[in-house]
C-alpha cells in the first residue's frame, strides 16, 4: 500500500511503500483500523487503542526484515497521529509502543517473527492489563476520600469515576460530589451525575462558571479535586477537558488539593507553553453577524503541574515530578 504521511505540519512526505494488506488482501487502513477499535473497545484509552491498531498492522504485515518492520511501524505512526485533530493521546501510545519493539527487537536479536508472534499472542492481554491499570487507580486512590468529605470532579475520566466508585463500596454515602459539567458534553455530563446517583452518592452538579461560588458555599468545605485526561504531562500537569484548568486554579488558591488520576501509559514527555498544546482547536470563531457558529467537539486544556497536589496511578500517590522519572527510567532520557 502507497501512503502519504503528513508531517507534524500537515504537509505530506514522500508516499511509503508500506507492504501490508488485510486478511482479504485489501490495504491495511490503520486510521479505519484505530476508529473501529475505539468503537468497539470503549472501556480502553485512545494511548491503548492506538497501540492495538498498531498490533493489528504487525499481524497483516508482510515485512521480513526489523529495519522493514520499525519503517513500517513509523509511517503508520505518523499517519494515524496525524489524522486526528487531537493527536497527542495517540502520539502517547504509538511512541511507547514503537519503543517496546525496538526493545524486544534487540532481546531477539533482530528476529522480527519471534516478536510478532509475541505481540500478536498478546495483544488482548495488553489491554487487558491497561483495564487493570485503571483498577490500581481506584485502590490506590480511593482512601483520598474520607467519611462527611465533599470532594468535587470534572468531565467523564474512567479513572477518576472508578476511584469515586471504590470510594463509594468502602463507605456508602458517606461523602458527596460536587459535579462541574462539561459544556460541551451537556448530555455526557447528565450521564455521569445520574451514574453516581444511582450508586447512592450525594450529587450537586454545577456549571463551570459556579465553581468558585460552589468551593466557597460547601460546608465544611472541599476536600479534594479529581480529575483526569488524555495524558499526562512532564512535570505532573494534564491535557484534559476544557474547564478543567479553571478547576484546577480555584482550587490551588483555596488551598484544595487537586489529584489527578491516570494510567502510566498516559504519560508523555511533552511540556506544554501554557495552553500551547500543539494543535488548533479554533475555539475563537470572531463574526459580526447573528450566524450560527460551528461548535468544537471536545476541546481540551493543559492542567499546569503547578496547580496539582499528587498523582495517582496504578502504581500508588505520587508527587507531579514521578512523570520526569519515570519517563528517564523508561527511556533513559526526560525527552523521552
Amino acid at each position: 500500500m502507497t501512503t502519504d504521511t503528513p508531517t507534524s505540519s500537515g504537509a505530506p512526505v514522500a508516499p511509503v511503500d508500506l507492504p501490508v494488506r488485510a486478511a482479504d488482501g485489501a490495504p491495511f487502513d490503520i486510521v479505519q483500523t484505530y476508529h473501529d477499535l475505539l468503537a468497539q473497545n470503549r472501556d480502553l484509552t485512545k494511548p491503548v487503542v492506538a497501540i492495538k491498531a498498531l498490533i493489528s498492522l504487525l499481524e497483516n504485515t508482510n515485512s521480513v526484515t526489523a529495519h522493514e518492520t520499525m519503517d513500517v511501524l513509523q509511517a503508520s505512526a505518523d499517519r494515524l497521529t496525524n489524522s486526528v485533530r487531537n493527536p497527542v493521546p495517540l502520539v502517547a501510545g504509538t511512541h511507547l509502543f514503537l519503543w517496546f519493539v525496538r526493545q524486544m527487537l534487540r532481546d531477539e536479536g533482530g528476529n522480527f517473527e519471534n516478536v510478532r508472534r509475541h505481540l500478536v499472542d498478546n495483544g488482548q492481554v495488553f489491554a487487558q492489563r491497561a483495564i487493570h491499570a485503571r483498577t490500581g487507580v481506584a485502590e490506590h486512590g480511593f482512601r483520598v476520600i474520607k467519611p462527611g468529605q465533599t470532594v468535587m470532579t470534572h468531565g467523564s475520566s474512567r479513572a477518576v469515576l472508578g476511584l469515586i466508585e471504590r470510594a463509594q463500596q468502602a463507605i456508602p454515602g458517606r461523602f458527596k460530589v460536587i459535579y462541574v459539567r462539561d459544556h460541551y458534553n451537556p448530555k455526557e455530563s447528565e450521564r455521569v451525575v445520574s451514574r453516581l446517583r444511582k450508586l447512592g452518592i450525594p450529587t450537586a452538579p454545577i456549571d463551570g462558571a459556579s465553581v468558585l461560588t460552589a468551593v466557597k458555599a460547601a460546608k465544611p468545605g472541599v476536600s479534594a479535586v479529581f480529575l483526569g485526561g488524555e495524558v499526562i504531562t512532564k512535570g505532573g500537569g494534564v491535557i484534559s477537558r476544557v474547564g478543567a484548568a479553571q478547576v484546577a486554579q480555584v482550587a490551588h488558591e483555596s488551598s484544595i488539593p487537586v489529584f489527578v488520576c491516570g494510567e502510566e501509559h498516559k504519560f508523555v514527555a511533552f511540556m506544554p507553553w501554557w495552553n500551547e498544546i500543539g494543535f488548533d482547536q479554533k475555539l475563537l470563531d470572531f463574526g459580526t453577524e447573528d450566524a450560527e457558529r460551528p461548535t468544537t467537539d471536545d476541546p481540551v486544556e493543559w492542567v499546569p503541574h503547578d496547580y496539582v497536589h499528587q498523582l495517582i496511578t496504578e502504581r500508588g500517590l505520587h508527587l507531579p515530578n514521578h512523570v520526569s522519572t519515570t519517563i528517564y527510567q523508561t527511556y533513559g532520557s526526560f525527552d523521552g
